[in-house]
Order: structure tokens, then C-alpha cells, then sequence
């Protein structure tokens, strides 16, 4: 079925490329998010090997690779998984050193928690809202939620508004409007 474009209500939104072609938001964050997966995906790693920097078993002179497979199995079935944090036990002059992170390495936790802020700010909610950041310090939540509908939904909402104006070819007189009460209904101004 053929729908004619007059009969299409077509909302775009970032139309960077054509203006009857909007990308959706999380396109404009996508860096951004496969960075937060990718980091996710090596955390993943990570903790399955016992939450634990990797490190290197040193023995003196040379040891043949036979001997080297054999003693990385011994090491990976006895001290790590489940029985990570064992005591270790080494023979022949032997010497676990273990591997250490930059501090960039160790902030994996804070790249998390940008990369939350940057697909925040694209869909333009307030990072508090989805339990990333700092909440605001104000105790009126009233304030805040008055905040969260003017600088995240109204924008919304008054494009679709217009663009239903526009396409159902409404008088001067008569217009569309969302019924935004009860997102309002904590304001006791506005009631």
C-alpha cells in the first residue's frame, strides 16, 4: 500500500543529513555508547578471572613450552575463578609479579559513568534522573520535576503540537494540545 506524503504526519528530528531524513538521538550518541559496551565487555573479562590484574610467573633460567603450558594450567585451575584470593605456593626460586594498571586503566567506573552523561545529555534528561551524577541539592521536588518537563519533555511535545497543527490543517482558533496535568501535578502553583 502506496500512502501519499500529504497523508503522512512525519516528525524528524536531527536532521543532519536531509531535511525529510531526522536520526533518532542515540544515533548522535553512538560513539559514546559502544564505548560504555565495550567497556562493560572488558570488566566482564575482568572479573571473571578473579577481579584481579594479570601477572607474570617469573622462573629462573629457561623452561621448556611444555613446562610453561603445564605450569600456567596449574596456576588458572588452582588460583583463579573460585579460587581466586588462594595463598600461592611456589617452588624452584620461582616469583609471581603482578601486572599493575595506569590510573586511566583503574577508571573504569568514572568512563562509565560519562558515557551515561553523554546519552543523557543527547536525549536531554537530566543524569540524576537515571541514577548516574549528583543529584541537584535542591529539596523541592516540585522544582525538580518542573525542571525535568521544561528542559527535557516541552520541547517534545510542543514540536509534535505544531506539527499536528500543521498537518490536520487546523484553524487559527483551534489548536492541539497535550494534556501535560498531571506531569505538572506535584506544582501546587499550578494547580
Amino acid at each position: 500500500v502506496t500512502v501519499p506524503a500529504r497523508e503522512v504526519i512525519h516528525d524528524r528530528f536531527n536532521c543532519f543529513f536531509h531535511p525529510l531524513v531526522g536520526l533518532p538521538p542515540v544515533y548522535a550518541a553512538g560513539l559514546a555508547a559502544m564505548q560504555g559496551h565495550h567497556i562493560q565487555a572488558n570488566s566482564t573479562y575482568f572479573f571473571r578471572n578473579g577481579g584481579r590484574p594479570s601477572g607474570v610467573i617469573e622462573v629462573p633460567g629457561s623452561i621448556t613450552e611444555e613446562n610453561a603450558k603445564k605450569l600456567k594450567g596449574n596456576w588458572d585451575s588452582g588460583y583463579t575463578g573460585e579460587n581466586a584470593g588462594k595463598t600461592a605456593i611456589l617452588s624452584n626460586g620461582a616469583k609471581y609479579s603482578p601486572t599493575t594498571f595506569s590510573p586511566v586503566d583503574a577508571q573504569t567506573v568514572e568512563q562509565l559513568k560519562m558515557t551515561a552523561e553523554i546519552v543523557c545529555s543527547v536525549f536531554r534528561v537530566p543524569a540524576y534522573k537515571i541514577g548516574v551524577g549528583h543529584p541537584p541539592s535542591s529539596d523541592n521536588v516540585e522544582a525538580l520535576e518542573q525542571q525535568y518537563y521544561s528542559q527535557c519533555l516541552q520541547t517534545l511535545i510542543e514540536s509534535i503540537e505544531l506539527l499536528l497543527d500543521e498537518a490536520l490543517e487546523t484553524g487559527e482558533n483551534e489548536s492541539t494540545e497535550f494534556d501535560v496535568t498531571t506531569l505538572l501535578r506535584m506544582d501546587s502553583e499550578r494547580r
